[in-house]
């Protein structure tokens, strides 16, 4: 909040004292302090903007910083703004409401980068699966998909997993050759180890 957007220039104080905000729209009453003087009447309302202003810098701080979901901060934001239209204080209550209103595209950007990750979440989630069934399908429980060319090209494709063609012109996936080397590599160790 900047000195320009609460103050006198804000307000104004009526004889009976009663205290009036002006607004792009005109002024309007927001009380009225007929027990002090002018100047103790507007800042008292103008104490009221003061902390209905560190309201709002808080919540976009929040808002910024992603600590709120994008939904919680909109059901903020609309609460909030609904104070500051209807505020019984005396500043630049205008301005406030834009501030608020500037998040729009704030909380927008926020849904999308979400939605993004959870997508990413869920495609990292299904390669995870896809690798345990690969290396089951290395150790032999079902080899059939080897022996049947291209028969899961097309779900090792959606998965983005590289393929390789088998000596048998069959295509698998390039992590079972890996571990399928790794296999024949121990067996052929296991076997120059063992007596004669």
């Amino acid at each position: 909040m900047t000195n320009q957007q609460s103050g006198p220039e804000w307000g104004r104080v009526a004889d009976d004292g009663t205290v009036f905000v002006r607004t792009p729209d005109g002024e309007r009453p927001v009380g009225q302090y007929p027990a002090g003087t002018p100047e103790e009447a507007l800042k008292f309302y103008t104490d009221r903007f003061d902390a209905l202003a560190f309201e709002v810098d808080l919540l976009v701080q929040r808002i910024q910083s992603g600590v709120m979901s994008p939904d919680e901060a909109a059901t903020s934001v609309r609460t909030v703004r609904a104070q500051v239209v209807d505020a019984n204080a005396v500043g630049d209550l205008a301005a406030l409401a834009a501030r608020l209103d500037a998040l729009g595209p704030v909380l927008e950007s926020q849904r999308e980068t979400r939605k993004a990750e959870r997508v990413q979440r869920a495609a990292e989630s299904r390669l995870s699966k896809a690798g345990a069934g690969t290396w089951t399908r290395c150790r032999g429980r079902s080899s059939a998909s080897h022996r049947s060319p291209n028969a899961r090209a097309w779900m090792l494709a959606g998965f983005g997993i590289a393929t390789m063609t088998t000596p048998f012109g069959s295509r698998m996936p390039a992590a079972c050759s890996t571990a399928m080397r790794r296999c024949s590599w121990a067996t052929s160790a296991a076997r120059d180890r063992s007596p004669a």
